[in-house]
C-alpha cells in the first residue's frame, strides 16, 4: 500500500477515528488505525463496542491495507511541517514508512486480516435530524448516565420514538435528565445507546445549521452517519427503569431564577463545598440564599432575588449535580420546582419543557 497526502488531511483522519481506541484492551491490533487503499482511503478504528469510520482525500499510488499504531502514528503527524506525507506499508515485512520533505520513519505494523470487521447495518429504521439539534440534547443528558459498570443499563442512553418525537433519558440513580426533539422518522421503538456513543456524536462541529444526522437502528447496533465520518455502536441490552414514576406531578415551590445569576452564584459557592459537602437553598418570598459550610475550609452564601409561588423552603443539593443541570439548560430563565426538603427537586427552562432535570436532595444535617 502506497499513498501521498496532505499531512493536515491525515491528521485529521487519524485523530478523529482515534476517538473509538480505548486504553483498557489487551488486543493489540485495537491500538491501530485500519488504512484501506482503494478508489479512496478509507480508516477505521474499533474497541469492539464502538467503531468510528472515515474517508481522506489521497493520492493512491499503490492500492492495499494495512494497520498503523494509532497514538505513534498520530505523533508523528502532528511532529511534522505542513506538507505532502507518503506512507508505504509492506505487511510483509510489518512496516511502514512514513516521509515528509526530509523526515523518515520506519515503524511496525500489524495485519489487516486481524482487524475486526465491521458490522453490516441494513435496517429500515431511519431517523434524521439536524446535527446542531442533537448536539444540543447530547450535551443536555450524557452527564447524567451512570460511569458504574455493575449497572450497564444506567450507563447509556434510552432513545425512544414515537409518533416523530425521539426522547433521551439518562440516570444515575442521584438524578435524572430528559431531552425531548422531533425528528424526521416513522415508527416506534426504544433501544438504549452507551452514553459514550451518544457523546462522540454530540461532539461534532458541524460547518453549518443545515447540516444533518442520519440514524439507523438495527436489532443490536446503531449506526451515526454524520457528515465526514459515520460511528457504529453496540446497543445496551436489557429494558431500562420507568422513570416516568420518578417524576412528580404535584410541587409546593415554584422557582423562577435567571440562569447566568443563578450559574455564577453557585460557581462562588460552590469553592468551599469540599469533601462532599451540600449546597443549600433557602427560598422566601422572592428570595434565594445559596450557602455551603465546610469545617476544614469555612462558609459561602451568597443571596440573589428570585419570583417565587408557594411554601417557603431549605433544600440542599450536590452542587456539582446542581450546576450540572443548571448548565444543560438552554434559555434565561430557568424554573425550580420543589416540594420537601427530601423529595427531588425539578429544573427546567422556563419557557419550555423540551428538557427536564430532576435531582435528589441530599439531607441537611
Amino acid at each position: 500500500m502506497k499513498l501521498k497526502c496532505s499531512r493536515s488531511e491525515l491528521l485529521n483522519g487519524f485523530s478523529l477515528v482515534s476517538r473509538a481506541i480505548t486504553t483498557k484492551s489487551i488486543l493489540p491490533i485495537l491500538s491501530g488505525i485500519s488504512v484501506k487503499a482503494n478508489d479512496t482511503v478509507e480508516l477505521v478504528a474499533t474497541d469492539l463496542e464502538m467503531s468510528i469510520i472515515t474517508s481522506i482525500s489521497s493520492n493512491v499510488l499503490e492500492k492495499g491495507s494495512s494497520v498503523l499504531p494509532a497514538r505513534l502514528t498520530i505523533d508523528i503527524l502532528k511532529s511534522l511541517p505542513e506538507a505532502a506525507v507518503n506512507i508505504d506499508a509492506d505487511e510483509e515485512s510489518g512496516s511502514a514508512k512514513i516521509t515528509c520533505g526530509k523526515s523518515r520513519f520506519n515503524i511496525k505494523i500489524l495485519s489487516n486480516k486481524d482487524f475486526p470487521s465491521l458490522p453490516e447495518i441494513k435496517s429500515e429504521k431511519k431517523i434524521m435530524l439536524k446535527q446542531n439539534a442533537f448536539n444540543e440534547v447530547a450535551h443536555q443528558v450524557v452527564k447524567s448516565a451512570s460511569s458504574d459498570e455493575s449497572r450497564p443499563i444506567l450507563t447509556g442512553v434510552l432513545f425512544s420514538l414515537k409518533e416523530g418525537v425521539v426522547d433521551l433519558v439518562t440516570t444515575d440513580s442521584y438524578r435524572l435528565a430528559r431531552s425531548t426533539m422531533r425528528v424526521v422518522g416513522e415508527g416506534e421503538y426504544e433501544v438504549i445507546i452507551p452514553a459514550k456513543a451518544v457523546g462522540e456524536v454530540g461532539r461534532t462541529q458541524p460547518k453549518g445549521d443545515d447540516e444533518e444526522l442520519e440514524i439507523v437502528v438495527e436489532e443490536n447496533q446503531v449506526k451515526f452517519n454524520c457528515v465526514g465520518y459515520s460511528l457504529i455502536s453496540r446497543l445496551i441490552a436489557g429494558s431500562y427503569p420507568p422513570y416516568k414514576q420518578l417524576i412528580p406531578n404535584t410541587f409546593s415551590t415554584d422557582v423562577e431564577v435567571e440562569r447566568t445569576e443563578f450559574e455564577e452564584a453557585i460557581k462562588r459557592v460552590k469553592t468551599v463545598a469540599v469533601d462532599n459537602v451540600p449546597l443549600k437553598l433557602s427560598i422566601t418570598s422572592n428570595n434565594m440564599v445559596l450557602s455551603a459550610n465546610s469545617r476544614e475550609v469555612g462558609e459561602a452564601v451568597e443571596e440573589i432575588k428570585v419570583k417565587t409561588e408557594g411554601s417557603d423552603i431549605e433544600i440542599a443539593f450536590n452542587p456539582d449535580y446542581l450546576l450540572d443541570g443548571v448548565l444543560a439548560i438552554q434559555g434565561e430563565k430557568i424554573l425550580l420546582k420543589l416540594d420537601t426538603p427530601l423529595k427531588s427537586g425539578l429544573m427546567r427552562a422556563f419557557d419550555n419543557d423540551n428538557f427536564t432535570y430532576l435531582l435528589m436532595p441530599v439531607r441537611i444535617g
